[in-house]
This record gives structure tokens, sequence and C-alpha cells, in this order.
């Protein structure tokens, strides 16, 4: 994965993705769409909030080379979630997950801003690097203010970090 990641083209038009947005952030993610789009990368947007089986099948089946999940948290904060177990971690998952947290830290969005390893079925059964990114806790009416606030600067955001994660190659391990 790692060689893949690093002789990968430099040109956000070589890697489509899947940017899935749960509905009840659908602005947001017409946002980051939009600007994913304007960078000439070819986007598929999902904001049905498919579950992450029928969600991971669609990556798979799209030919997506990166997923952006975009949904409400349990906990407060911004985590965002790679796949990562005990034997294998997703080193693509985990360079778009550090490289979108310290993205948002510059934003309006409440922290902790949080990238960490987890086996969710999203980012098990998907077959590219993929990042879940529980933006806000579900019920945090401070957090949602914040949110619809600063969603343009957040969609800035999450753009530049994946165009970070497209132009610069890899870290070494």
């Amino acid at each position: 994965e790692r060689e893949s990641l690093r002789s990968a083209t430099r040109s956000p038009a070589d890697h489509p993705g899947l940017l899935a947005v749960a509905p009840e952030f659908h602005a947001l993610g017409e946002a980051i769409r939009s600007g994913l789009a304007n960078l000439g990368s070819p986007v598929v947007a999902e904001t049905g909030g498919l579950a992450e089986d029928n969600l991971a099948a669609t990556a798979n089946a799209c030919g997506a080379s990166w997923v952006i999940s975009v949904r409400p948290g349990r906990e407060p904060g911004c985590h965002l979630h790679y796949y990562g177990s005990r034997h294998y971690t997703s080193a693509g998952g985990k360079h778009l997950a550090e490289t979108l947290a310290a993205a948002l830290e510059k934003t309006a969005l409440p922290g902790p801003h949080v990238a960490s390893a987890r086996t969710f079925r999203l980012l098990r059964e998907t077959r590219m690097p993929t990042v879940a990114i529980d933006l806000i806790q579900h019920s945090d009416a401070e957090a949602t203010r914040a949110l619809v606030a600063g969603a343009p600067g957040i969609a800035d955001a999450i753009v530049a970090g994946f165009l970070a994660v497209v132009v610069q190659p890899l870290p070494a391990p």
C-alpha cells in the first residue's frame, strides 16, 4: 500500500473518490464536493445515509481511490477514523486522517481533533484509503452552531487536507 501511494500521480484529476455525507450535513457536503470538483477530482457524492456495508460496496464498485465519510459522532470533538487493527494499519487512511485533523484544527470546529485507528465496517470493507469523520457530537448545540457558522471554512479545510495528501508523497515509515 505504501509503495502504491508513493508512486501515485499527484494530480487530483487522477484520484476519483466517494464523499459520503450524513443527510443533516447536506449543505456542508455540497461545499466539500464543489471544492473537490474545482480541483478536478471526480467525486461521487452519497447523501442518502447508506449503511456502512452498502457504502463500502458502492466505493469498491465505483472505482474510488479514496473515501471520506462525514457524519455526527457520539463524543465531543472532531474524531477522524482510519482502518487499523493489531496486525495492520492503512497507511493511506492514517495519512489522510492525520492531515485532515490538522487542517480542521484551524477551523471554528470545537476540538479535540483526533485521528485514530478503528475497525468500523466501512473502514474494514473498503479497498482504498478511507476516513470516517465524526464531525461533531450529535447532541452538542454549541458545536452545531460552530459548524453552521464555520461551514465554508470547514469545507475548505477538508478540501485543502485532501489536496495536501494528493500532492505530497506518503512520508517514509
